[in-house]
């Protein structure tokens, strides 16, 4: 996968990127496995 690729929020990001950008660091698929990392480690730590 293309980094463009994981932080696409939809197939229409590529004519509408500047408007959207900012919103991918939160709702993008790349975020998505981000904060899902971040749960996974603090739960193994509170384990």
């Amino acid at each position: 996968m293309s980094e463009f690729t994981l932080n696409a929020l939809s197939p229409i990001d590529g004519r509408y990127y500047d408007k959207v950008q900012t919103l991918s660091a939160y709702f993008s698929e790349a975020a998505l496995i981000k904060y899902r990392l971040k749960i996974e480690i603090d739960y193994f730590i509170a384990l």
